[in-house]
């Protein structure tokens, strides 16, 4: 190229430029994802490590508890100021089968120091011929 009569600089400024370009992405990169990736690292640790629940929420079901266990809990309202919660349900499933064996349903729920008191529900078990049993709470 210096035959041909090209600068060394017309030829290294393409290199140059594309390093500069490079390292501002990688520069970048981590701020921006950081975050992100801390916290599903945090999720990683608190499911998968310590078996603790996932937090599932959105408008239309209310909140939720996922586990990696076959039971999930749904919660319609929290009131953490009185200690309620209403419209819960939790269901509990075999994961051999991925059949429904049980499901307590709770219009109210009040938090005491014996554990949670339950209002105006039912528990309901399911056979493996599909009979169910059915007890008022």
């Amino acid at each position: 190229m210096k035959a041909a009569g090209m600068s060394l600089y017309r030829v290294a400024a393409p290199v140059l430029l594309l390093s500069v370009l490079c390292r501002a992405g990688l520069g970048a990169l981590p701020g921006a994802a950081a975050a992100r990736l801390n916290e599903l690292g945090d999720e990683v640790d608190n499911v998968k490590i310590r078996g603790n629940c996932r937090a599932i929420c959105s408008r239309a079901s209310g909140c939720g508890c996922a586990r990696a266990t076959a039971a999930s809990t749904g919660v319609e309202l929290l009131n953490p100021a009185a200690s309620d919660m209403y419209g819960v349900t939790r269901a509990r499933g075999g994961p051999e089968d991925f059949r429904l064996k049980s499901r307590l349903d709770a219009r109210r729920a009040h938090w005491t120091p014996d554990g949670w008191e339950l209002n105006d529900g039912a528990f309901r078990e399911f056979g493996p011929n599909g009979e169910v049993q059915t007890v008022p709470s």
